[in-house]
């Protein structure tokens, strides 16, 4: 038996699939149906909620957690080393 945090990640990760398959359009309705035939019980509300906090999360940008690496490669032929810029 999943424990509570398994099962809502289940459901996040089927909704996120979904929404890829299907797009951002997709009725919370259809998510549900959709997450039940691959035997993930999801209410219409949870898939609403769901799909909002997903998108949400997909529209803001990652932040600057960690530095480029040493070297990066630009445009062609040129390259990025830390510290200075060649191009």
């Amino acid at each position: 038996m999943m424990s509570e945090q398994e099962t809502q990640a289940a459901k996040e990760k089927i909704v996120a699939e979904l929404l890829v398959q299907l797009g951002r359009s997709t009725e919370a309705r259809v998510l549900a149906e959709r997450a039940k035939r691959a035997e993930v019980e999801l209410t219409e509300e949870e898939a609403a909620r769901i799909k909002e906090e997903v998108c949400r999360r997909a529209a803001t940008p990652p932040g600057p957690d960690q530095s480029p690496p040493d070297q990066t490669r630009g445009r062609e032929g040129e390259r990025y080393e830390a510290g200075h810029a060649t191009w």
